[in-house]
Order: C-alpha cells, then sequence, then structure tokens
C-alpha cells in the first residue's frame, strides 16, 4: 500500500507540474493583424449538418481576415446540407459548393473528404473546420497571426466546447482535463518526440 500511494502521490505531482506549466506556457489566440496575409483557403467537410451549417457558412464569410475562400464539400448528405449552405452564402462569390466523390477502397470518409477539399484550394494555408465550429469575426485574423508567430507547418487549436446537457456537462470537461493535465506543451513546441504530437480535428490550419 505504501508503494501505491507513493506511485499516485508522484503521478498527481507530475499532473500538477504539467496543469501549472500549461497554465503559464500554453499560447493563446490574440487579436492581432498580421503583417503578411497569404489567401486562406477555409475546408469544411460536412455531411447531414443542415442543423449547423448556414451558421458556420455566415461566420466564417463574415471574418474580418481579407484574404480566403470558403470551400464546403458535400459528402452525400440526405438533409439538403450543400442546399441550406449554398443559400447563407448568398451568392458571395468567395464560396464553393462541392459534391463529394465516391469513396475510393482503404479511404475513411473524413480523410477522403477532407482530401477533395486539399485538391480544390488555391490557399496558400488550409484550414480544415468542422461544420458545427463557430467562429468570431476575427478568428482567422488570430489564427495566422499565431501561425506567423510560430512558424508552424501545423496549427491546431482547442475551441471552448459548448454543451447543453447534464451528459455533455460532466464528459466534455474531460477533454479540457486531458489537454492540461497529460499534455506538457513545453515538449509539444520545442521537442520532435511523437510522444508529445497530438492535434484537435475540429480546427486545422496547415502551410501548402
Amino acid at each position: 500500500m505504501f508503494f501505491i500511494g507513493l506511485f499516485i502521490s508522484f503521478a498527481l505531482l507530475i499532473m500538477g507540474i504539467t496543469v501549472f506549466s500549461n497554465l503559464i506556457f500554453f499560447p493563446r489566440l490574440k487579436v492581432d493583424s498580421p503583417e503578411a496575409q497569404p489567401f486562406i483557403s477555409v475546408l469544411i467537410p460536412a455531411r447531414d449538418e443542415a442543423a449547423v451549417i448556414a451558421c458556420t457558412v455566415e461566420q466564417v464569410l463574415a471574418q474580418t481576415y481579407p484574404h480566403f475562400e470558403l470551400l464546403l464539400l458535400d459528402d452525400h448528405s440526405s438533409d439538403g446540407t450543400g442546399a441550406l449552405a449554398k443559400q447563407a452564402a448568398q451568392g458571395d462569390e468567395r464560396f464553393r459548393l462541392l459534391p463529394g466523390a465516391s469513396l475510393p477502397q482503404d479511404w475513411l470518409g473524413k480523410n477522403w473528404a477532407c482530401h477533395q477539399l486539399a485538391q480544390a484550394a488555391c490557399g496558400d494555408l488550409l484550414l480544415f473546420l468542422d461544420a458545427d465550429v463557430q467562429l468570431q469575426p476575427q478568428a482567422l485574423m488570430a489564427l495566422t497571426a499565431l501561425q506567423k508567430r510560430t512558424n508552424a507547418g501545423l496549427l491546431t487549436i482547442f475551441p471552448t466546447q459548448i454543451v447543453h446537457s447534464w451528459a455533455e456537462r460532466l464528459v466534455v470537461p474531460l477533454i479540457n482535463f486531458a489537454i492540461l493535465a497529460y499534455l506538457p506543451v513545453l515538449p509539444v513546441h520545442y521537442t520532435s518526440w511523437p510522444a508529445f504530437a497530438a492535434a484537435n480535428g475540429q480546427c486545422l490550419l496547415f502551410t501548402r
């Protein structure tokens, strides 16, 4: 029992140190205007997202960042996702709606959708977003500024998780706990150890 207690105490100490260092060093998005403003392709794979897609399209097109396009791939939706997205865009020339091609053998659905989007994109930066991600008007500006400050080939962020039900309120905070307590940000940024590699598929910004 002594050694079990010692092990638990040591584990809690490491977690506490990790949380403390992450709270200090974890980078945060700041509203900033980068000197260079590369062209961004905002890429959204969507299947049966009728409940949220209009809001997402409107929020992307309302960005203060001046140089971007929005490509949405309708991956064989059965609920009119594509039509609702096109309606929300209101003829904005920055918006393109792509029909999803059939899934090839040995591909996973979302990976295939993202691949098609990347092939069609014109941007120097490729921003993959989930269809239900909500953006503040200066989100692209802040993302680009952080990418330039860090010179990141892949920049990922952990957005605020919106919860409604009691089950969500119980489970979703575990995501933040895992990030703060188990993912030490300094090794993530300053070592090349694969054990410290992590990303969030809700928001991935790649250099081409």
